[in-house]
This record gives C-alpha cells, structure tokens and sequence, in this order.
C-alpha cells in the first residue's frame, strides 16, 4: 500500500514540475517531460527506499542508485514508447502519460521489489562465525 501511495505523490510531482515548466519557464515540452519526470521518479525512490521496501536499507545505496538510474532510463524509453504509441489511437496525450505511468508502476514495483531493493542476506556458517 506505502507503495502505490508513493507512486500517487511522485506522479502528483510529476505533473506539477511539468506544468510549472511548461506554463511559467516555458521550457519545450521534451525537455520538460524529462526533467519532470526525473524529479518525480528521484521523490519515488527516495520514498520506496526509505519507507517502503525492507531490503531497501539493508544495502548501501551507491548499487541501489546506479540501479535506479538503469531503471530510469527504462521508465523514460517505456513513456515515450507508450504516448508515442497511443498518439496513433487518440489524441489525447495526457491520458496517454496516464496509461504509460499505470503500465511504469507495475514494471517498477517488480523491478524496486526483486532487484534494487532486494533483502540482502548475511549468511554466516558455524566455521565461520567467531567462537564457532
């Protein structure tokens, strides 16, 4: 549930910082899509780390970050792959970022679940442990 709640704050960020961006910077729509896609989805890692995932804090975050930026890319390639798509059904492309973001979630709950935030176990034998 802390899970789907992050993703509800990180998208609500999303779309703030790209609106912010488009209707008072008036930075090009591309760019600011990326940039606000980037701010929402660092929120939703910093979140799912802290919070969410168990596993999450067990492990340093340096593997975890480079991790989360392979993931990023992923996420910006499936976005673009998605609107870009649905473009060619409707013309509605914010419905067609709130499908790509639906379709993103799930991806990432698999991916934040059994890769990045993965429980890292520390498995001591009885010859190795001190006094064993």
């Amino acid at each position: 549930m802390r899970y789907i709640s992050f993703a509800f704050i990180s998208f609500a960020l999303d779309t703030t910082v790209l609106i912010f961006l488009r209707s008072f910077a008036h930075v090009e729509v591309g760019v600011a899509a990326v940039l606000a896609n980037a701010v929402g989805f660092g929120a939703n890692f910093a979140l799912n780390r802290a919070f969410a995932f168990d596993g999450a804090r067990a492990a340093t975050v340096t593997p975890q970050f480079f991790q989360w930026v392979a993931l990023f890319v992923l996420n910006l390639l499936m976005t673009g792959g998605i609107v870009q798509g649905l473009s060619l059904v409707w013309p509605y492309y914010t419905l067609s970022k709130v499908v790509a973001t639906i379709v993103t979630q799930v991806v990432n709950y698999l991916i934040y679940r059994y890769w990045i935030f993965t429980p890292r176990r520390l498995e001591i034998s009885v010859e190795e442990a001190p006094g064993g």
